[in-house]
């Protein structure tokens, strides 16, 4: 790409070009606040090398974006935008992420259009006001989702790989370039030729069982339902808006020292942490666990939590381009056909609560089901 200068070395994509302009904005403290947010939060307490930030990977999104709208065939100016869609993509983050967005979002909104804010209110729009106009710094926040973040976009083949590689797991190797090569836009949606159908199968296979593997680790999920726990009490008696500029530390030293939030943020850091008790089949009780949880809180007298999962595969959204035409991937690949009967079979509702209380959490649960 033109009027790139610099070099940044990074472990996934070993060299990132950036241009001056790129290289301005991850210089700011807006940009260089996501050094201080961990991508997969308190993962790294069961990976312990999973230390890795969003600021990396915005960096690995926005060098993925480059390569594939150039292989798209988009303008050099077509691709300095997408390029700055990558690397902002991330920029509305809270401390700890997702975590905190499902305990602020109604107040505070999606990290996307807290993205879009934070472009549009601080020296981000400064910079970028000094090369676009405003209706590229509008394409620029209101970024092209099918490119960046859509079911095969690269926001997601720089997470699986980047997440593997911290994690130590072998399941997130795809083909990044061969999916790249073989991307398509056909009537302005991106789809997969068919060339590249086995890469496509290999890239949301490893979604798969990373989701199993490590989004969705008993543990993991019992360290978020209890940072959630943590946040909801806090939330009750400080400003959401504290979490604005937070970094993951600074978050939980300020939970550790409220009261209604001290305790779990103790046992966090302590790893003394729930334990499961009981898990049931998602599919089987996804319309009853509310309910189940309302009834668990007025028998038993001691805490416990449930952590729901939020199911993801979206394979309605990655398209096969076959002969001029688009077609669901489910019919044209059987194997990727199966993963979608695989994650309900995975998915559970997942019970936890000190170790004490375990077996009389298990029982009840057993009354009621």
């Amino acid at each position: 790409m033109a009027g790139q200068t610099h070099i940044i070395r990074d472990a996934v994509h070993r060299d990132i070009a950036l241009t001056e302009l790129e290289l301005k904005i991850i210089n700011t403290p807006t940009f260089q606040r996501l050094r201080r947010i961990k991508q997969l939060a308190l993962a790294y307490m069961v990976y312990p090398s999973a230390n890795h930030t969003r600021f990396e990977h915005s960096l690995g999104t926005m060098h993925l974006a480059g390569l594939l709208s150039r292989n798209l065939g988009f303008s050099e100016d077509a691709i300095s935008i997408i390029r700055l869609q990558g690397l902002l993509h991330d920029v509305g983050h809270l401390a700890f992420s997702h975590e905190s967005e499902f305990v602020a979002k109604e107040v505070l909104g999606t990290h996307e259009e807290l993205g879009r804010s934070l472009i549009m209110q601080s020296e981000l729009k400064d910079i970028l006001s000094t090369a676009y106009s405003k209706s590229e710094l509008q394409a620029i926040v209101h970024k092209e989702e099918k490119l960046i973040t859509g079911d095969i976009g690269v926001d997601r083949m720089d997470y699986l790989v980047r997440d593997a590689y911290h994690t130590g797991v072998a399941y997130g190797v795809i083909d990044v370039p061969r999916i790249i090569n073989t991307s398509v836009l056909h009537e302005n949606e991106l789809a997969i030729d068919i060339r590249g159908l086995e890469s496509v199968e290999g890239f949301l296979i490893a979604r798969h069982l990373m989701y199993s593997t490590v989004y969705m680790h008993k543990t993991v999920r019992i360290l978020s339902a209890m940072l959630q726990r943590a946040l909801s009490a806090a939330l009750k008696v400080f400003d959401a808006h504290n979490l604005l500029n937070s970094s993951d530390d600074e978050l939980l030293y300020v939970l550790g020292k409220q009261e209604a939030s001290a305790e779990m943020v103790r046992r966090i850091h302590t790893r003394n942490l729930y334990k499961r008790a009981a898990e049931l089949s998602y599919d089987k009780y996804k319309d009853d666990c509310r309910h189940l949880a309302s009834e668990l809180s007025q028998k038993c007298k001691f805490d416990f939590i449930v952590d729901i999962p939020h199911l993801h595969m979206g394979l309605e959204g990655v398209k096969v381009h076959v002969g001029g035409r688009l077609f669901d991937i489910r019919i044209v690949s059987k194997l990727v056909d199966t993963l979608e009967a695989s994650e309900r079979d995975k998915s559970t509702i997942l019970f936890a609560c000190d170790t004490e209380h375990m077996k009389a959490l298990a029982a009840e649960i057993d009354k009621i089901v």
